[in-house]
């Protein structure tokens, strides 16, 4: 239809200016009037109008065409929204980003693996047993303390006798997690090599800022519920004296790690395998196991 459309006008346009041509060239000829300079002037008149109606349908033509292309990508199902092409394409390229992004993890968790065995190489039996006994200790009392910390955040009130149980739990936890933090801070002969192997690349100083502070600086108000925040709200149990410097001495324990850690220049962000039920789970299955054997 479009060519159609054009052809006409283009034919008009032809015909005048073969017209045109014939009139001049009877003019070279000499054998024109003043009527035939008139005719001649007309029939260039008459192409100029046709040249610019050709033009202009030329133009009309071409604004329809991105119309037309939509009614048929409607018609046949294919509709792309204006920058469509564009999002493939970045959804195209995601996988491949996310597979890299995934595999850089992994090279650097084998990485941190690698070098924390090479650490361990060094250790004797009895090292080794010092430093997964108090490791163990640490994971199984911060789990207790989470939990404890858990249930009595969804407790009505906090002078139940469900609600005292849960900080009994909760505070007998706290000071027997200070206790595995001095032992593994104090190292071999004064190492941070327990420090290095149980806190890099793990949460386990995250999850007991969190059960503390949620997550906020020690010197900072606390708001959200934590350890802090129930002892401000009843005093006279969780803010009682002995729980407070139980509290207090976590705190310089939990400190001394995160400082440990930062002047090791290892990450903080990503989890340490075996995490800390992975290990709870892991030491539980191996004294169950050997129970067996006697």
């Amino acid at each position: 239809e479009a060519e159609n459309a054009l052809e006409e006008p283009r034919e008009a346009t032809a015909a005048a200016a073969l017209g045109t041509e014939e009139v001049a060239t009877e003019l070279e000829m000499g054998g024109g009037g003043g009527g035939q300079e008139r005719l001649a002037a007309e029939q260039l008149e008459l192409a100029a109008t046709q040249t610019d109606a050709a033009d202009r349908t030329k133009e009309t033509l071409a604004s329809r065409e991105p119309a037309e292309e939509s009614k048929r990508s409607v018609e046949s199902g294919e509709v792309r929204e204006p920058g469509e092409d564009a999002v493939s394409k970045a959804e195209q390229a995601q996988p491949a980003d996310e597979a890299a992004a995934k595999k850089a993890e992994h090279a650097e968790a084998q990485e941190h693996h690698e070098y924390h065995e090479r650490i361990k190489q060094g250790w004797s039996m009895q090292t080794r047993k010092l430093y997964d006994d108090n490791l163990q200790k640490f994971d199984q009392n911060l789990l207790q303390a989470e939990a404890a910390s858990r249930f009595l955040k969804s407790q009505a009130t906090l002078t139940s006798t469900r609600s005292r149980a849960l900080m009994t739990e909760l505070f007998e936890a706290l000071p027997k997690m200070g206790e595995a933090l001095d032992a593994l801070n104090g190292g071999i002969r004064g190492s941070h090599d327990f420090m290095i192997v149980a806190f890099t690349r793990s949460d386990r100083l995250q999850r007991l800022r969190q059960l503390l502070t949620a997550g906020a600086p020690f010197e900072q108000e606390v708001t959200e519920w934590c350890v802090l925040r129930l002892m401000k709200d009843d005093p006279e149990h969780a803010g009682d004296h002995m729980h407070e410097k139980s509290v207090h001495h976590l705190e310089r324990s939990c400190l001394a790690a995160e400082g440990v850690v930062a002047d090791h220049h290892r990450p903080l962000e990503n989890f340490a395998i075996p995490t800390v039920e992975e290990n709870v789970i892991e030491v539980e299955a191996e004294g169950t196991a050997m129970s067996g054997r006697h």
